[in-house]
């Protein structure tokens, strides 16, 4: 999959540096160690946090280290989609920049400021929308694909939005919760803001994925565990 070149040490190094950072302040990003697009596994041992910078230059050194055509080119593309926000082709972007742009982008792109904050998509749109990722399935391959959940899922999916969980705050505040959607209406937003920041499974609590830990230190918290669990996570 990867050539053995100074490419690979370097990225490597960087992952593991991550991996041992142990407060994540800041702004923080999702990274997949092994990306998807060339078989990565979508699970939790396969995901790092990185800062934009370190994002940028790891998907650099990726384009360096895949050995096939096919991953070369799918690495291509996920390096550019890092510089979209360029209007001139021929521009470069440094790491440097990629990350004061990302965080700019953040930090105006999200809840008010986003522009279809409180819009909702018309039934007309909703159609179309659900047309094109059919057919992006079906080009792109996905295995749920024409199948649906069964009734056993749905139950215990339901009874994990049901359980209730104790949110501990940095300001010395710990609040007990009938259920995760609570902790949305608390925070005065919506109540699936709830279901973001909470994910359950088994006595284990975390952001939910795809869900960074900025969202947690953005409102104040500090850990949530289930009523029936000693340890804040």
């Amino acid at each position: 999959m990867f050539y053995n070149n100074k490419y690979k040490k370097i990225y490597y190094r960087i992952i593991e540096r991550a991996k041992l950072r142990e407060h994540k302040t800041g702004y923080f990003e999702r990274h997949h160690i092994i990306p998807k697009s060339i078989g990565g596994e979508r699970k939790e041992k396969n995901l790092v946090y990185l800062t934009a910078k370190e994002h940028y230059i790891c998907h650099v050194l990726l384009m360096k280290m895949v050995k096939k055509k096919k991953d070369k080119k799918s690495m291509a593309f996920a390096l550019f989609r890092f510089g979209q926000c360029n209007k001139l082709n021929n521009r470069k972007m440094t790491a440097k920049s990629f990350q004061k742009y990302r965080e700019l982008y953040a930090k105006n792109c999200s809840g008010k400021n986003n522009p279809f904050y409180g819009k909702k998509h018309s039934e007309k749109t909703k159609v179309i929308i659900k047309q094109k990722n059919i057919e992006w399935c079906k080009l792109h391959g996905n295995s749920f694909l024409g199948k649906h959940h069964t009734e056993e899922y749905k139950i215990n999916a339901s009874r994990n939005v049901s359980i209730p969980i104790i949110v501990k705050f940095f300001d010395g505040r710990c609040v007990t919760f009938l259920n995760r959607l609570e902790l949305g209406t608390f925070l005065g937003k919506s109540k699936s803001l709830g279901a973001k920041l909470v994910y359950t499974k088994g006595i284990e609590v975390t952001p939910t994925p795809g869900v960074s830990f900025n969202l947690w230190k953005k409102y104040g918290i500090k850990g949530i565990q289930k009523t029936n669990v000693d340890k804040i996570y």
